[in-house]
Parts: structure tokens; C-alpha cells; sequence
């Protein structure tokens, strides 16, 4: 049997599995993206800025702007949306292609997806309960963390952090 630890303070940081929890007035806050390191990225999203979506271009033409701007690329998928969406070999050809501004005589904005180019876990540890997010994600950067938040539940109308047995 473990030892009984003492109750955490309570919590008024981000909490929740999908949101963070009520304001004082009952709304919830929205979190705001993450920033993806260009050398954690793989992918690369292309919208047109036009009217005209990119879904109209010949794929020969992409392919060949695309591999033209930075080397051959894993693929390239155009998606529902008229969207591009770019999967690279390496950081390099990231950073080249955040750099590109024009497709065929499309004119784009190229972004870092942050859904495709991240990954999200769970970690139970009891010994950090005690910590800050803040702390937390500066002690682990070097691993490549770059956000965190506690599941909490709601007792007597206090947000707590929770005990994972």
C-alpha cells in the first residue's frame, strides 16, 4: 500500500482532458497554438491567399514548384479544403518551404500544422503533482516538450488536480 500523500493546493491553471476549465463566469477559455519548432516539423500546409483555391492546380505543376523550392519531397496531398499539404524529408526543406509565396500564379501562405506535427501522451507521475506547468515544460524542454496541463476535477467547486493510481 502506498503512503497517503498530501493533498495538492488547488489548482487554478489549465485543466481538464479537452479544455480548460469555466471562467468565473461560466465560459470556457480557448487555449492558444502551440508554436512548432521548424526542427521538430515534417509537415507544411499551403493555403492560397487568392480567391481562387489550390485544389485547380495541375499536380505535375506543384510537384515541380515544390521539388524546385526545396529538393524532392516525401509527397504532396491536396486536401478537401483546396489546402496543401507538404510532407518533408527534414527540417531544411521546412524552412525552405515557409519561405515560399507563390505556386504556379497562385500566391500562398505556407504554415506549420500544429495537429501533424505533434504528438500528445499522457505521463503519471505523482512526484511532479507538486510542480508548476511552467516549470515542468522549462525542465523537460530539452526533450522537446512544449506544453503540458494537469486532468483536474471539480470538487466542491475547486478545480483539483488529480490522484492517478
Amino acid at each position: 500500500m502506498l503512503p497517503s500523500l498530501p493533498t495538492p493546493p488547488p489548482y487554478s491553471g489549465v485543466g481538464g482532458h479537452d479544455r480548460p476549465p469555466p471562467r468565473n463566469d461560466g465560459r470556457y477559455e480557448t487555449r492558444t497554438p502551440l508554436d512548432i519548432d521548424v526542427k521538430n516539423a515534417s509537415f507544411v500546409m499551403f493555403h492560397a491567399t487568392g480567391s481562387a483555391p489550390l485544389a485547380g492546380l495541375n499536380p505535375f505543376i506543384v510537384q515541380k514548384v515544390i521539388d524546385g523550392w526545396a529538393g524532392v519531397v516525401e509527397s504532396v496531398k491536396k486536401l478537401a479544403s483546396g489546402d496543401l499539404l507538404v510532407k518533408t524529408f527534414n527540417s531544411k526543406q521546412v524552412a525552405s518551404l515557409l519561405k515560399l509565396r507563390q505556386i504556379h500564379n497562385y500566391e500562398v501562405e505556407a504554415k506549420i500544422p500544429q495537429a501533424m506535427n505533434s504528438c500528445r501522451g499522457e505521463i503519471t507521475c505523482r512526484d511532479l503533482m507538486m510542480m508548476e506547468e511552467t516549470e515542468i515544460i522549462e525542465k523537460m524542454r530539452n526533450q522537446d516538450i512544449i506544453d503540458t496541463r494537469f486532468i483536474t476535477r471539480l470538487e466542491d467547486g475547486i478545480r483539483k488536480k488529480t490522484l492517478q493510481h
